[in-house]
């Protein structure tokens, strides 16, 4: 059991406050499980045209323990103690953490292309442009070759980017 599902009695001790692991997507008030079927809530992605990436041998459960996070995230009540003493998400990280990485997405539900945005400009939300077009920064795709086990996996740059 997750320390954020404790049953309502329960109290957080002073040990889990200091190990509390990492804001999950899952634990945002955004986020609903079933955003790819429904409305989505959540203030990043639709979960319909733009998804998190996701194994290919697990089903879509809209990135619920991902452990990326925007800067909008605020904890559900049943994270009773992060609820109860949230300081806001830059209370959480500090004034000055850096992001660093990639989130990596899929369009439209195919799984056959992953493209990464840089994680400052989905924390953000400035990881579309207005016109639409996702500012991706890496594409991944694998590729059919006659070598090895057939397929080679593609990592591209964007030129402009």
């Amino acid at each position: 059991m997750r320390k954020c599902e404790k049953e309502r009695g329960d109290s957080v001790t002073e040990e889990e406050r200091e190990e509390w692991p990492m804001l999950q997507h899952g634990d945002c008030i955004h986020f609903s499980v079933n955003s790819d079927r429904g409305e989505s809530t959540c203030r990043r992605l639709d979960h319909k045209h733009l998804r998190f990436a996701q194994s290919p041998f697990k089903a879509y459960d809209c990135g619920q323990m991902q452990g990326l996070v925007c800067k909008e995230f605020e904890p559900k009540k049943i994270c009773r103690w992060l609820y109860e003493h949230w300081d806001g998400i830059y209370g959480y990280f500090g004034e000055d953490f850096k992001l660093k990485g990639l989130v990596w997405l899929i369009i439209d539900g195919d799984k056959s292309v992953r493209y990464g945005v840089a994680y400052e400009d989905f924390w953000n939300g400035t990881f579309v442009d207005p016109d639409g077009t996702l500012k991706w920064v890496e594409k991944m795709y694998y590729k059919r070759t006659k070598k090895d086990f057939g397929y080679k996996l593609v990592r591209e740059r964007r030129e402009d980017g």
